[in-house]
């Protein structure tokens, strides 16, 4: 079962997988992955955590557009959380969704708690 959300955010489309409630952690995905991907969030408990999926730029059903590179992403990445008014989160990036993750810790610092 999906919980698969997209929103309009004030850069572009994204979509998103976001469950449970407390301090929220991100998950960007590898390669031939989207939101879907639930691997990741095994051992964590949602009633602690907040657990956010994004589909990177070219994979489910976010747009590649203009945000080809990981600098981009993160962009359209952090608009999603200021559209959801998550000022504060833990990014886990998972192989190619490192590079995103890199990205966002080094150009928005005050809103990435850990990486």
């Amino acid at each position: 079962m999906s919980n698969a959300q997209i929103v309009e955010t004030k850069l572009g489309t994204i979509e998103y997988s976001q469950i449970g409630q407390g301090m929220p952690i991100l998950f960007l995905h590898g390669g031939h992955s989207n939101c879907n991907e639930k691997l990741w969030h095994k051992g964590f408990d949602t009633q602690k955590f907040q657990l956010i999926t994004p589909s990177r730029s070219g994979y489910g059903n976010t747009p590649i557009a203009q945000f080809t590179t990981p600098k981009a992403t993160a962009q359209l990445i952090q608009s999603l959380l200021e559209h959801l008014q998550i000022e504060e989160v833990i990014v886990i990036g998972i192989s190619a969704g490192g590079l995103t993750a890199i990205e966002l810790a080094a150009n928005y610092p005050k809103q990435i708690k850990k990486l």
